[in-house]
C-alpha cells in the first residue's frame, strides 16, 4: 500500500522538483524519503528515467523497498563496484562508499535525478596544519566541481542535520547551490573568505615548531546566512513541531546493519531455521522455542558492533538523547562495552538494575545528562516516565509481541512528550527477523481489530 504525503510533504516535493540542486533539511522523522519520491513527479521524471540514490549502508535496504512500492518500478542495490547492472531497474541505491569509487559508472547510467540522503557526510571542509583547505574525497566526488551531481538535471540534498558544527558546513552546500551568490556575499568563493563573513574562528598552535592553524569556534551573522540558504530557495525545511498536527505522533524505519556472523550463527540458521517453510517459522518463532530463543541471541550478539557504530554516528550528527532496546543482556553488555570506549554519556536499565538506579537513570535521562539509555525492553514496560529526555529511539532487537513494543515505546511516547517520536528498527536481514516482524505486525492488526 503506498503512502499519503502530508500536507508539508507535498508543498516540499514541489520545491525540490524543478531544482537543479537544492536541500531539504527537514527534521529528523519528518518524511524526507516520502517527500523525494513525491518530487520524482514534480521533476517530471518518467517510469523509463533512472535514480541514483546516495546512502549510509544502514538505510539502504530501506530506499529499495521504499522506491519500489512507491513508485512501482525495480530498485537494485548496488552493492559492490563490480554489481552487475539489472536493465530492468530504474533506481539505483549505493553507498557512500561505494558511490566515491564508482562516479564514472554511475554517470554512464544516465540519471536524470541524484538523492543523497543523509547528506551531511557530504558537508565537511577544513583546513590543514598549513591552513590550506581540505576536501574529503567523498565531498569532491559527488558534489564537486565535476562530481556525480555535474550534468544531472536534478540533485537532492537530504539531512535533517545540515550543519552539525558550526556555519562552516554550508559551505561545499553553497558553492554547488549558489556559487554566483558566494562570491557576492563573501568577496570571493574562497573558504577563507566565507568564514570571515559567517564564522568566528581563532588560530591554534599544537607544537611550538607547527604553523598555526586557524580553527573554527563560533558562529556570525546566522540570520543572513539562513535567509540566504532558506529565505532565498537554497533549501527548504520544516519542523517536527510545525507539522505536528498533520504528522501521525510515531514514525519508524526498518533499517539495515552488518552483522559479524561466525560459524555457528550460520548453521544454526541455515540448518536449524531457514529450511522451514514460512509457516513453521511464525510457528517456532511464537512458542519461542529452544533452538529459536538461541538464535535470537546470537543474532543480536552479531549486530552489536555494526548497531554500535550506528547509534555513535546519530549521537555525533546531533540528533539528540537516544533511547536504545535490546533484549539480551549479553546485547546490552556488548553496546555498553562499544558506546563507552567512544567516550558516550550512557547509562543501562535491565532486570537486575535496582530501583534507585533506574530511577537515577531516569532522571539524569530527562535533565539532558545522558546521551544514550540501553534498556532491556522487558524491564522497561512500567513507571518510566522519559518523554522529557528525547525522542528517538533505537531497537537492536525487537520481540514479537506488539504488545511488550509499544510498552517500551511508551517511554517516550506519552502524554508531555513535545516532539514527534521515531523509533527505527536495526534488522540484519535473516529469515528468523523478518518472521518476527511478520508475527508483531499480525498481532498488531489483531489488536487493533479487538479494541476498534
Amino acid at each position: 500500500m503506498t503512502l499519503i504525503p502530508l500536507p508539508h510533504q507535498n508543498k516540499e516535493a514541489a520545491f525540490l522538483g524543478p531544482k537543479e540542486f537544492a536541500g531539504n533539511f527537514g527534521g529528523m522523522g519528518s518524511g524526507k524519503t516520502l517527500t523525494a519520491t513525491e518530487a520524482l513527479k514534480h521533476a517530471g521524471w518518467g517510469p523509463s528515467d533512472r535514480v541514483v540514490i546516495v546512502v549510509p549502508p544502514i538505510a539502504a535496504p530501506m530506499w529499495v523497498e521504499h522506491c519500489e512500492r512507491e513508485l512501482g518500478v525495480k530498485a537494485q542495490w548496488l552493492k559492490t563496484g563490480k554489481t552487475k547492472i539489472d536493465p530492468a531497474a530504474r533506481v539505483f541505491v549505493v553507498t557512500y562508499a561505494i558511490a566515491t569509487k564508482t562516479v564514472a559508472a554511475l554517470k554512464e547510467l544516465g540519471p536524470v535525478v541524484v538523492i543523497c540522503d543523509e547528506a551531511h557526510a557530504l558537508f565537511k571542509i577544513q583546513l590543514d596544519w598549513r591552513n590550506e583547505v581540505q576536501v574529503s574525497q567523498r565531498t569532491g566526488a559527488l558534489i564537486g566541481h565535476c562530481g556525480l551531481v555535474s550534468g544531472v538535471p536534478h540533485s537532492w540534498m537530504l539531512t535533517g542535520t545540515p550543519s552539525t558544527r558550526w556555519n562552516d558546513d554550508f559551505f561545499p552546500f553553497l558553492c554547488r547551490a549558489d556559487l554566483a551568490g558566494l562570491k557576492e556575499r563573501c568577496g570571493g568563493a574562497s573558504f577563507q573568505k566565507f568564514l570571515l563573513r559567517y564564522c568566528v574562528t581563532q588560530r591554534h598552535q599544537f607544537h611550538p615548531q607547527q604553523k598555526p592553524k586557524m580553527g573554527v569556534v563560533g558562529n556570525r551573522n546566522t540570520d543572513e546566512l539562513n535567509e540566504w540558504i532558506i529565505g532565498e530557495g537554497l533549501a527548504c525545511r520544516t519542523e517536527l513541531k510545525e507539522a505536528w498536527e498533520a504528522m501521525p505522533d510515531f514514525t519508524s524505519n526498518t533499517l539495515h546493519v552488518p552483522m559479524k556472523m561466525d560459524a555457528a550463527l550460520k548453521q544454526s540458521l541455515v540448518a536449524d531455521f531457514e529450511k522451514l517453510s514460512q509457516r513453521e517459522q511464525d510457528a517456532a518463532v511464537s512458542r519461542n522455542d529452544e533452538s529459536v530463543s538461541k538464535i535470537r541471541r546470537m543474532i543480536g550478539e552479531a549486530k552489536i558492533k555494526g548497531s554500535a557504530e550506528a547509534i555513535i554516528e546519530r549521537v555525533q550528527s546531533g540528533v539528540g538523547s537516544i533511547l536504545v532496546g535490546a533484549w539480551h543482556r549479553g546485547v546490552i553488555a556488548g553496546l555498553m562495552k562499544e558506546l563507552q570506549a567512544k567516550k558516550i554519556n550512557v547509562a543501562e536499565i535491565h532486570g537486575s538494575t535496582s530501583a534507585k538506579m533506574k530511577q537515577l537513570a531516569v532522571r539524569r535521562w530527562n535533565a539532558g545528562e545522558l546521551q544514550v539509555v540501553v534498556g532491556q525492553i522487558a524491564s522497561m514496560g512500567v513507571s518510566l516516565n522519559m518523554q522529557d529526555g528525547g525522542n528517538h529511539i533505537v531497537c537492536v532487537e525487537q520481540d514479537w509481541s506488539p504488545d511488550i513494543m509499544d510498552q517500551f515505546y511508551a517511554r517516550l511516547l506519552r502524554m508531555g512528550q513535545k516532539r514527534n517520536v521515531h523509533a527505527d528498527i536495526f534488522s540484519g536481514g535473516t529469515k528468523l527477523e523478518e518472521a518476527v516482524a511478520r508475527i508483531a505486525g499480525r498481532k498488531s492488526r489483531e489488536h487493533k481489530r479487538v479494541l476498534s
